[in-house]
């Protein structure tokens, strides 16, 4: 921008161009014939120069608002991101423990489970047990082919003989 300044403001410099003049038959170069133009020299179109050298001007502040505000949306952006990145690593941090003490839940909670395990076998082992022995308690007691009276009398029986047996052996020591 500066160097089209510099030749617009200077009134533009003359550029000589010399040549031979060639003629025709009729001895007319070809100066002569041309139509005519303009006379003196080239000073550049000094007002059309206004508005290009006013659009570039335009163009370079677009260029530097631009930059302005790049550089200040960037700043904004990188200052977001260490806010952002500070919250997440004091979530991740956060979560890490959670998730750690979480773990060691899990890890208590398998050995009860492991440990609970072990009671409900004992304890269906010992319910097995029971049954087996209620079912031969059951044969002799309520399957047996004895009525009521029958057992009553044979346990009297086993009363009346060791009556017996206690009163030989008190006889015995004395």
């Amino acid at each position: 921008i500066s160097v089209l300044k510099n030749f617009y403001d200077a009134q533009g410099g003359t550029l000589l161009q010399l040549r031979n003049a060639t003629t025709d038959r009729e001895g007319n170069t070809v100066s002569d014939l041309a139509p005519s133009t303009f006379s003196g020299d080239y000073q550049g179109k000094q007002t059309e120069s206004k508005g290009v050298l006013g659009l570039l001007e335009v163009i370079a502040s677009d260029f530097e608002r631009t930059s302005t505000t790049t550089a200040g949306e960037e700043a904004q952006a990188a200052s977001d991101f260490q806010t952002q990145s500070a919250s997440l690593e004091s979530d991740i941090s956060a979560k890490t423990l959670e998730k750690g003490t979480k773990e060691g839940e899990i890890q208590s909670k398998e050995s009860s489970l492991i440990q609970l395990q072990d009671d409900l076998k004992t304890a269906q082992g010992l319910h097995t047990a029971a049954v087996e022995e209620l079912d031969v308690l059951k044969s002799s007691c309520v399957d047996s082919e004895e009525t009521r009276e029958q057992r009553k009398q044979r346990r009297e029986q086993e009363i009346d003989t060791l009556k017996q047996a206690l009163a030989i052996l008190e006889d015995w020591k004395s």
